[in-house]
């Protein structure tokens, strides 16, 4: 079949697959293909076999397949495809119909796809890895490697790039006069072929960085090797043995999933001791990731929590690390982690004075100025922490990550530390704080309100009443009636809902805390309210109440906390009136408060018949 666009599709490829796929063409590596309408299916071996699927449009290429990665990784035609379109276009007669076989070829057929399907059984080659490492630094890599391969005799691998090309091109690759690696005869273990996985990914990234420096990872038959690459190849052979040559030469094998050496955790006078038991090893690089003992290279997961600790002791040079002060306080927050490790050998007296217990927040909130101040306490059973005053002497198995939430919460809102307490004075990020995160930390804990602020945080629906009438010209006239909100302020309410602002703060004295108006009027209730009127210095009571109380729980409204003015307060009475009755009443009711009341307990709670009959006698 001759392809009408195969000119065409060979240009628009990289040169290097389309010389492969020529390659594999030639060496005969297009195994079988057979095809049905305009669907062709070939079988094309190369590091495996591969299956090629064609669909054509009279004798235009439209569309292809095929099951090696490449086409999945590089969304492009491979080789595979270039060597079955080759055959293809070149056995213009001497491709089958799967379902038009003589009986003569049955057979033959069935060979070629168990053959397909299992492969042909290859001639194993050894190979050998030599690794060397650098213990004092100085060098760019964590290690390099190079190898020997072979069928009986073992030959040095001198241009190890060189070898990969003709593994990819199906080339023969000569090591000596006696051996010549062929890749359509010699095959590897499935260690090797790991290995050599990894080893093509990281030519892979070479070639990507070619015009910056042509030898990167590849210097003729070394392969120099980063962590993370080690890492992959020590997961890949396992426990196999290898050679290592630097810094000394004995042959060893690599450990993965194992430490060094575990430690023992104690006591020791103010603070807390972390000892190695027994040989720690040998470093092999400078940040004490891969570590020489009992002809063993560990390959240290940096991921792992206990590596730290490795790594201390290793920059210790073997001796303890102490832990004291506030150090000793987060480490032992931290051991928890190793509870089922055999890791951590922790002493029993250590154990015995460490206290286990689940965080509780503890938040206290009340007036400040013109805005809030947070009280914050991290409370473990019956040890309370006070995070801005001097560290506790207790060891506590703190939850030190939703500690440090918890306070970022507040930082991020605005809040500044004020005499160890948290204080938010700014209006919008008040606002911001109440709306957003005031629910976040009640579900992390318990939070107080003091009756100053508590109205801020609680959410009350006001009772709307509305009404409609129709009025002449096709319109509508809609009342609404909004329960302590007056006409004006209400149409204040819809500009701001208009304009898109986040809130509308109603009239609560803090226009007369910044200097708006000489007076406030307000009425003996508003001592239930939560005003802070801290720019008065005068009060003045026009009205008095038969109950004292509610009488000084308006006027404390002045003696809120950022009070710096000294307040004064006025009662007026009218003369010869029922207010001269109740200023009476009122003395009384204190001189009986003071005599009885006992641990804040009141037990005078009504009035009797002769003092409200005495409250309408007048003269």
């Amino acid at each position: 079949m001759e392809i009408a666009n195969l000119d065409y599709i060979l240009s628009n490829i990289p040169p290097d697959v389309v010389s492969r796929g020529l390659a594999y063409y030639e060496l005969g590596a297009v195994k079988s293909v057979v095809f049905h309408e305009n669907t062709f299916k070939a079988i094309v071996k190369g590091t495996h076999y591969y299956e090629v699927l064609l669909k054509f449009r009279g004798n235009t290429l439209t569309a292809y397949g095929c099951t090696c990665p490449y086409v999945r990784q590089y969304n492009s035609m491979c080789k595979h495809v270039v060597a079955a379109l080759l055959y293809i276009h070149k056995n213009k007669g001497d491709l089958k119909r799967p379902w038009a076989i003589k009986r003569k070829d049955v057979e033959a057929e069935v060979l070629s796809e168990l053959f397909s399907k299992s492969g042909e059984k290859k001639q194993p080659v050894k190979v050998e890895y030599i690794f060397e490492f650098f213990p004092h630094g100085g060098y760019d890599f964590i290690s390099r490697m190079h190898m020997k391969i072979g069928i009986d005799r073992m030959y040095i691998l001198r241009e190890v790039k060189r070898f990969f090309d003709a593994i990819e091109s199906g080339r023969t690759f000569e090591f000596g006069k006696k051996f010549t690696f062929n890749p359509m005869l010699h095959g590897f273990s499935e260690e090797d072929e790991n290995v050599f996985s990894i080893l093509k990914e990281i030519y892979e990234i070479e070639k990507k960085m070619y015009w910056q420096s042509p030898k990167v990872f590849f210097n003729e038959r070394y392969v120099n090797l980063t962590y993370g690459y080690l890492k992959k190849i020590a997961a890949a052979l396992g426990q196999r043995k290898f050679r290592m040559t630097l810094p000394h030469i004995e042959i060893v094998s690599f450990e993965t999933r194992e430490r060094p050496f575990s430690v023992a955790v104690g006591k020791e006078g103010d603070g807390i001791s972390v000892k190695a038991t027994g040989d720690i090893g040998l470093p092999l690089d400078r940040d004490c990731r891969l570590v020489y003992k009992d002809k063993k290279i560990y390959v240290l997961d940096t991921d792992d929590p206990a590596f730290p600790i490795v790594k201390g002791i290793f920059l210790k040079y073997g001796e303890e690390l102490r832990f004291e002060g506030e150090n000793h306080r987060k480490f032992i927050s931290l051991i928890d982690q190793f509870e089922n490790d055999n890791f951590l050998e922790i002493s029993p007296d250590l154990k015995d004075a460490v206290v286990k217990k689940p965080l509780k927040l503890s938040i206290k909130i009340e007036g400040y100025k013109n805005g809030i101040a947070a009280d914050v306490k991290f409370v473990y059973g019956e040890k309370i922490i006070d995070p801005f005053a001097e560290a506790v002497d207790d060891l506590i198995l703190r939850d030190y990550e939703k500690e440090d939430y918890v306070l970022k919460l507040f930082r991020d809102s605005g809040f500044e530390l004020d005499r160890g307490r948290l204080v938010l004075i700014d209006e919008e990020k008040l606002y911001t704080f109440i709306k957003d995160v005031a629910h976040r930390l009640a579900g992390m804990g318990e939070v107080y309100y003091s009756s100053d602020v508590k109205h801020l945080f609680s959410t009350k629906a006001p009772k709307i009443r509305t009404s409609v009438r129709s009025l002449a010209g096709n319109l509508l006239e809609i009342r609404m009636d909004m329960e302590g909100i007056d006409e004006k302020t209400a149409e204040e309410i819809l500009r701001a809902i208009k304009e898109k602002k986040k809130y509308f703060r109603l009239k609560d004295g803090s226009d007369f805390n910044s200097g708006k108006g000489q007076a406030f009027l307000l009425s003996l209730k508003a001592g239930g309210v939560g005003l802070n009127l801290t720019s008065a210095d005068t009060v003045i009571h026009f009205d008095p109440w038969w109950n004292p109380a509610v009488e000084e729980q308006a006027a404390d409204r002045a003696y809120r906390i950022g009070q710096e003015n000294n307040v004064q307060v006025f009662r007026f009475i009218t003369r010869g009136t029922i207010e001269e009755k109740i200023d009476e009443l009122q003395k009384r009711k204190k001189d009986l408060i003071s005599s009885i009341v006992s641990e804040g307990e009141v037990f005078i709670n009504a009035l009797s018949k002769d003092e409200i009959m005495e409250l309408f006698r007048v003269g």
